[in-house]
C-alpha cells in the first residue's frame, strides 16, 4: 500500500488516496484537508486534518479495512501547528503541537489492537522553549 496526498484544483487544499501496489488500484476512500499521513499498522493511517484556515489542527486514525474513523487529538489554539512522526523503533506515532515560540508532544501506540488509542502528553507546553 501507499499513501499519497494531491492538490485537486491547485488551491492547497490537500486530498489524501491510498493504491494497492500489488493491484495497481487506488482505494476509494479520500480523506479531505489533510496535512500529513504516516502509517499505523495492520492498514491503519494516522493523518492531521486541516481547519477552514488550512491550519493542522486535528489528528485522526482510519482504518482502511473498516472504513472506521476516530479523532485522536484536536488543539484549538489557532496559534498551534499539530504534525505527526513514527519514533525510530516505529512502536508510537509521535503528535507535536508546536508554535515559534513553544511545544507540547503527545504519543499514542501504532498498533492497531488498542482498546484505547488516545495519546498521552509527554512533554508540556513551557512558554519560550
Amino acid at each position: 500500500m501507499i499513501a499519497f496526498i494531491l492538490d485537486i484544483g491547485n488551491t492547497e487544499r490537500l486530498t489524501g488516496g491510498f493504491k494497492d501496489l500489488k493491484t495497481g488500484k487506488v482505494l476509494p476512500i479520500k480523506i479531505e484537508s489533510v496535512g500529513n499521513i504516516d502509517w499505523g499498522c495492520d492498514r491503519i493511517v494516522y493523518y492531521t486534518e486541516n481547519d477552514s484556515s488550512n491550519r493542522p489542527c486535528k489528528v485522526k486514525r482510519l482504518d482502511l479495512n473498516t472504513g472506521e474513523e476516530t479523532c485522536l487529538f484536536v488543539d484549538d489554539d489557532p496559534t498551534h501547528y499539530l504534525d505527526i512522526g513514527i519514533t525510530k523503533d516505529k512502536k508510537y506515532i509521535v503528535i507535536n503541537s508546536n508554535t515559534k515560540e513553544d511545544s507540547e508532544v503527545w504519543v499514542t501506540e501504532r498498533s492497531s489492537n488498542l482498546e484505547n488509542p488516545l495519546p498521552k502528553k509527554i512533554v508540556s507546553r513551557v512558554k519560550d522553549v
